[in-house]
């Protein structure tokens, strides 16, 4: 319950704003609309902070890859793997909402 008051309030109360932000080799222009967002994305990080895609690199998850990203979230780990897969991979995302 108290989650989704703080999401009722964090929706209410943010104004929201597009940010452009660098995530290790990656940029990305990012709509952050809530506290959450902002706290969790709207920094710049020298790594990709995303233990996602220090898995998809160990497994050399490059070009043509075929990648499944199960609780994408806000989907920022899945933008970041769908550019090292490139135009001939697929970046399958999923995330379960149980509101």
């Amino acid at each position: 319950m108290l989650k989704a008051l703080w999401a009722r309030y964090s929706f209410r109360t943010f104004t929201p704003r597009i940010a452009r932000h660098r995530y290790g080799k990656y940029e990305f222009r990012l709509q952050v609309v809530d506290f959450d967002g902002a706290s969790w994305y709207d920094l710049d990080s020298k790594h990709s902070g995303c233990a996602e895609i220090d898995i998809h690199k160990a497994h050399k998850a490059t070009a043509g890859a075929r990648v499944v990203n199960a609780g994408a979230n806000h989907g920022l780990p899945a933008m970041m793997m769908a550019k090292d897969v490139g135009c001939n991979g697929l970046v399958w995302a999923i995330e379960p909402n149980n509101q």
